[in-house]
């Protein structure tokens, strides 16, 4: 999604859409950096790149696969559209749901590795980092090639601002 493809409303704040696509950016160079640091370290990251990406995976991103969970998809899969449109949206939303899941198991299983093997400790070997961030990787084209358009496309400025509120409501409420 790109910058032509948003709108902005209520005072020029970012729809619930805008706010997911940043997050998505903010994903992909969270991979880039862990890729980087594998590169660069083998299995020893710098203390505050260690930290950040950690923070980043266990508090933003489960925040925002809830929002995506329990707000957007919810808020598309209640649209009144032709028979053929919502079973192509429902098969969508079915395998981006599995795939945060999915995306989750990997977290948690790369996350217990990037602890055990904090700066200072040795012989602690990282899971693939490539297929972690691989995995992100073509899960995010499919949400902005895919879901994110598509719900430009059906929500109207009512559903938009409605979800707005909702996600705004998640993010100042939940904790991951």
């Amino acid at each position: 999604m790109t910058g032509q493809d948003t709108v902005a409303i209520d005072n020029g704040r970012p729809d619930a859409l805008m706010r997911l696509s940043k997050v998505h950016a903010d994903i992909l160079r969270n991979c880039a950096r862990l890729e980087q640091c594998e590169r660069k370290r083998g299995t020893q990251l710098a203390p505050a790149a260690f930290q950040e990406i950690i923070d980043f995976f266990d508090n933003e991103v489960v925040i925002h696969h809830r929002i995506e969970d329990e707000v957007l998809f919810p808020q598309l899969l209640a649209l009144h559209l032709p028979v053929s449109d919502m079973r192509e949206l429902r098969a969508l939303v079915a395998a981006l749901g599995e795939d945060h899941r999915m995306l989750d198991a990997l977290w948690r299983d790369l996350r217990s590795a990037l602890v055990e093997s904090r700066p200072g400790a040795s012989g602690v070997q990282l899971p693939d980092i490539a297929t972690f961030a691989a995995s992100y990787r073509q899960h995010l084209k499919r949400e902005d090639l895919g879901i994110l358009p598509f719900a430009r496309r059906h929500l109207d400025n009512a559903a938009l601002a409605a979800m707005t509120q909702a996600v705004e409501r998640e993010i100042s409420t939940r904790q991951p």
